[in-house]
């Protein structure tokens, strides 16, 4: 009998199985790869929020231990020079140390006392991380990368306090 060279493909059952295990690993992954934006999304107000309390607090504690209350321009611990209300808190950057706020006052308190590459405006221009809005005496911070749900933090600058953390 004449040596016939022996086929060494894939059978199609070979083929079929790669294909449905294959299938079944992206039915698996790919939900949680669609996912991960909105984690990193979570991860950003948790952190900038958490880095904001803690900023907010050290200059609260160096502020009281420099006797620094009610006064204006004074070192920072962020992009510029921080003004604190009689409380202590950070209340400004440019000059003003009452507790009442506007949004741009805002800006600056965010900028007064972080260091940070986040861009924060009272707009929602493209290159805006987090708008800054004024609401009911708070500064809200909210992200502006996720347009699906509403990630956001608040700030008291007459308490110093950061609250109202919505980040579902």
């Amino acid at each position: 009998m004449p040596n016939r060279p022996r086929n060494r493909g894939f059978t199609l059952i070979e083929l079929m199985t790669v294909i449905v295990i294959v299938g079944v690993l992206l039915a698996v992954a790919l939900p949680r790869l669609l996912n991960m934006r909105q984690e990193a999304h979570r991860a950003t107000v948790a952190t900038v929020a958490g880095d904001f309390r803690a900023a907010a607090v050290l200059a609260s504690q160096l502020c009281r231990l420099r006797s620094w209350a009610n006064r204006d321009n004074l070192p920072g611990l962020g992009s510029g020079t921080v003004d604190f209300n009689a409380n202590c808190y950070p209340a400004d950057t440019s000059g003003s140390n009452l507790t009442a706020a506007n949004a741009a006052r805002c800006v600056r308190i965010f900028q007064g006392i972080m260091t940070s590459t986040y861009v924060v405006n009272t707009t929602t221009a493209a290159n805006v991380d987090f708008r800054v809005t004024l609401v009911g005496g708070n500064c809200r911070f909210t992200l502006q990368r996720d347009t699906s749900t509403v990630r956001r933090f608040d700030y008291t600058p007459g308490t110093g306090t950061v609250l109202n953390l919505v980040n579902p």
